[in-house]
């Protein structure tokens, strides 16, 4: 039994549990919650809890499916653990990669005197991750910057200001829902943050934001910052694109029928904008050049998908070297399960695959939440 399970590819079991559904949705749900904490503190310990609940509930369960059950099972559980990270103390192997498009040195320069070393990949994602999702405020008090989330990802706002080591976090309810916010008004620390973006902002739409509110910060207080023009560009060797995923990126998988009325695997990688620009050059790194871009007059905007299941391996080996640090990284996970299942091991051709599939697909997508987009 043991040997089996050892030697089974573990990106490739199929992780519907045949019976005592309401129970494993539980089970699940569990996994999810613990997932998300520090490695250090739960990984193990939920091994050994795992472990015992399975053997109870195993010894109950009819023998045609018990080693089917218990393979899925610890399969769940390593998928989940997988994900598990300490953000503050996990990297990557390219954290010390600097990107050169990107210059961080007038940041460096006036960075908190309690941070020692700024890793440029974090701050290269948090770029994208504001562009998509940041704000760049000239309210009546003066200039200020924002940067909101679901509630479910006010522990990455906590990371994010323990990174930079400025900021202050706070929730309020919003649109009949409660929300987190990264938020900055004084100005020692706005001037970090114009280190941080002035020349390396991506998009046009945000460039010009930018600008704007950098005048109205030196006219507050009466400094001539220069707003500089920046050359980074979106590309597979920065952690930019990451951010912007994060902030706006979609992954969604279903089963539908196909023109010869036969069910087929769709699985889709997509960014919504109102500008469409930013969108274009995305698209031009999986070299498309004037397909994939559709416009939703629903919202007054623009949204990139990606279904070529070939053309979408650059962008899970890119996301594998940067990794997504929103509750997205989840949704991921199982897109590349089911993305692996159906283009390596063509398993979705088989009857018994195609239904353990359409049961992965339930569920499937943790962020598919519709938000209008900020004009």
């Amino acid at each position: 039994m043991m040997e089996y399970l050892y030697e089974t590819n573990f990106n490739l079991i199929l992780l519907f549990i045949y019976s005592n559904f309401s129970f494993f949705n539980w089970l699940y749900k569990k996994i999810l919650f613990l997932a998300r904490l520090p490695a250090s503190m739960f990984a193990q310990e939920w091994i050994i809890r795992s472990e015992r609940i399975m053997i109870s509930w195993f010894n109950r369960v009819n023998r045609v499916y018990q080693q089917e059950i218990l393979v899925s099972l610890i399969v769940l559980i390593q998928i989940c653990l997988s994900g598990i990270k300490d953000p503050i103390s996990t990297k990557s192997s390219s954290e010390t990669t600097r990107n050169s498009t990107f210059n961080f040195e007038p940041y460096r320069k006036i960075k908190p005197s309690h941070k020692s070393n700024i890793c440029p990949n974090f701050l290269t994602w948090f770029i994208g991750f504001v562009e998509g999702d940041g704000s760049f405020i000239n309210g009546k008090q003066g200039p200020s910057f924002e940067l909101c989330q679901n509630i479910r990802d006010l522990d990455l706002l906590y990371y994010i200001r323990t990174t930079l080591g400025f900021g202050i976090v706070r929730t309020r309810p919003e649109e009949h829902r409660k929300v987190g916010a990264y938020y900055i008004s004084d100005k020692e620390n706005l001037e970090r943050i114009i280190a941080i973006f002035n020349g390396n902002l991506v998009s046009n739409y945000r460039k010009s934001q930018f600008k704007n509110w950098l005048a109205a910060y030196n006219k507050k207080y009466n400094v001539s910052i220069p707003y500089i023009e920046s050359k980074a560009e979106v590309s597979f060797s920065n952690a930019w694109l990451s951010g912007f995923i994060d902030a706006e990126g979609c992954f969604s998988g279903r089963v539908k029928l196909n023109t010869f009325k036969k069910e087929c695997v769709l699985t889709e990688f997509s960014i919504s904008q109102k500008d469409q620009s930013i969108l274009v050059l995305i698209r031009a790194l999986f070299n498309i050049v004037s397909t994939n871009l559709r416009f939703d007059p629903s919202w007054d905007g623009y949204q990139f998908h990606l279904c070529n299941k070939k053309k979408l391996l650059p962008l899970i080996a890119y996301l594998k070297t940067y990794p997504l640090k929103t509750i997205k990284s989840m949704a991921f996970k199982k897109f590349c399960v089911i993305h692996e299942m159906c283009l390596t091991k063509k398993l979705h051709k088989t009857e018994k695959g195609l239904s353990f599939i359409k049961n992965l697909c339930i569920d499937f997508n943790l962020n598919k939440e519709f938000r209008s987009k900020k004009s």
